[in-house]
């Protein structure tokens, strides 16, 4: 049995808009919008009659990525 929620978004929704008034903030949000982050949590059940081979998994895992246009 394996079992994997994932869930992800872009860097800039993690702030606020009011952040993004001034021209400096505006650099940043140039910077993070094409930003995406993303985590994943993953369980795996392995059944077996043979004890090496009977397990159960965790994994987590967190992934930054970035879009670039050219």
């Amino acid at each position: 049995m394996r079992a994997r929620l994932s869930y992800g978004s872009n860097l800039a929704n993690l702030l606020e808009a009011s952040w993004f008034g001034s021209d400096i903030g505006q650099d940043i949000y140039q910077f993070i919008a094409p930003i995406s982050w993303s985590i994943t949590e993953e369980y795996q059940a392995t059944s077996s009659n043979i004890a090496n081979y009977d397990y159960d998994n965790w994994r987590t895992q967190f992934l930054l990525s970035r879009r670039w246009a050219f």
